[in-house]
């Protein structure tokens, strides 16, 4: 058994996530595990304290990287030369000479297909699981995990270490974020140029608004919030107050005649 954390995450179209680890599980030589990989899992099961994803959004071809296919006719094989990896059966291209060396340590999936028509769609996909369509997107899997696992000290419990929004052209991508569990799960957006600058805009200041402002704004939004509690209270009060007096008030409004009621 794989174990995801400690929650379930049923995708309520049916077959869950940790069903299907499960499954996945029992049939190790579908994943590219080894037995004594799965062996080892079960003995020992290891709690991941972080999860790197890495979306490779305009990645080298996979002629290029881990599926040069050497047998094929030559107009659909890549352009490189093979060498072996410690995976028996398993060939990469002469360009991932680390990679190769090291593919005992990570599974390949070669099953995956899509039919999505472009990139956008293809990367919701990739980062929920699910299609764009029907709206509205799926949550991304980082914000499943923050939902569940919740904040633990002053760091957000998800990143995206990216130039924004992942986007396609002038399109973004619709699994981005939080999707059906609101905006409250979407990433932390963190990016960092080629030289090293770090940008990360949920901390950039607008024009004109500095330290003493945002202060301002602090105290004025106490001030609403108390005047607010205030308001809501006074008017439980009068729907109280309603609520007494309303018997008595019927028991002595006069009835035509002079008796009361």
């Amino acid at each position: 058994m794989i174990n995801v954390g400690s929650f379930p995450a049923a995708t309520c179209r049916g077959l869950g996530r940790r069903q299907f680890l499960k499954l996945a599980a029992s049939v190790p030589l579908g994943l590219g595990l080894s037995a004594q990989a799965v062996a080892a899992e079960g003995a020992s099961p290891v709690r991941a304290r972080s999860v790197l994803f890495v979306f490779l959004w305009g990645a080298p071809s996979h002629l290029d990287t881990c599926d040069p296919k050497p047998d094929a006719p030559v107009e659909y094989r890549g352009p490189f030369g093979v060498i072996p990896t410690r995976t028996p059966g398993a060939y990469f291209t002469e360009l991932l000479p680390g990679m190769a060396g090291r593919s005992h340590r990570f599974s390949i999936v070669r099953t995956h297909a899509t039919t999505a028509p472009g990139h956008p769609d293809a990367g919701t996909v990739a980062l929920t699981g699910f299609p764009e369509t029907p709206a509205p997107p799926q949550p991304n899997f980082g914000s499943i995990i923050a939902r569940h696992r919740g904040t633990k000290g002053a760091l957000p419990p998800f990143f995206s270490i990216a130039n924004g929004v992942v986007m396609d052209g002038s399109r973004r991508i619709e699994g981005y974020g939080g999707g059906t569990l609101s905006q409250a799960y979407d990433p932390f957006l963190i990016g960092c140029s080629e030289e090293g600058r770090v940008n990360v805009p949920a901390l950039q200041l607008l024009d004109g608004l500095n330290p003493a402002r945002i202060q301002d704004r602090k105290r004025l939004a106490e001030l609403l919030d108390r005047a607010e509690a205030r308001v809501e209270s006074a008017a439980r009060q009068q729907a109280f107050s309603r609520s007494v007096n309303r018997p008595t008030t019927c028991c002595s409004t006069p009835r035509p005649g002079g008796r009361s009621t």
